[in-house]
């Protein structure tokens, strides 16, 4: 096949493409989803997350499109963090942390005065620290806490965070075992 031919197909291919893609979008931008179907397809993921004693992918991930179909519908909803926040925790459970880092971040950036704001800075930090063993980064969100919300519970955290940042389990059940031998011997004298 010559190269004009080659051309040609391609275009067509990316022509069609686009086409498919503005139909799809003029089709679910005029069919907003309805909010009390929303609100008990969660429900009823929710039920069945619960009742299982090891949580499902396939579960998971329908709860995850569920909550997610749900804030980005109803964006100004009061319910619209929360869904994103449980969306968030659900794909950390599921291993889908470059998944859990944007609903986060979306939560941060659209709803900074959120109930859960400063958990929301703090599990990004976590994310990268724990998971995708990023420290740079982690170190960046756990100071986010630290300087934007210092009276949080979590800023305390966030400090513990710095500190071990990098460390490995041996490492910190070393200098846990090492405290509590000088804590015994401070016991021991007094």
């Amino acid at each position: 096949m010559n190269i004009s031919k080659k051309i040609f197909l391609y275009a067509s291919a990316l022509l069609i493409s686009v086409s498919a893609c503005k139909q799809n979008s003029k089709t679910s931008s005029t069919t907003a989803p309805d909010k009390d179907t929303c609100i008990a397809q969660i429900k009823k993921y929710e039920i069945q997350m619960k009742g299982e004693t090891q949580l499902d992918n396939a579960t998971a991930v329908k709860a995850i499109q569920a909550y997610t179909d749900f804030a980005f519908a109803f964006p100004n909803d009061s319910n619209a963090a929360d869904c994103l926040f449980k969306a968030g925790e659900v794909s950390t459970a599921i291993g889908k942390y470059p998944q859990a880092l944007s609903y986060y971040q979306t939560i941060t950036g659209k709803y900074p005065t959120y109930k859960l704001i400063v958990e929301s800075v703090f599990l990004q930090g976590y994310i990268y620290d724990s998971f995708l063993k990023d420290t740079a980064k982690a170190h960046i969100f756990y100071q986010e806490v630290i300087t934007k919300y210092p009276n949080a519970t979590f800023a305390q955290d966030a400090k513990a965070a710095i500190q071990n940042l990098g460390k490995s389990d041996d490492e910190l059940v070393k200098e846990f075992e090492a405290k509590d031998q000088k804590e015994i011997k401070a016991d021991s004298k007094k």
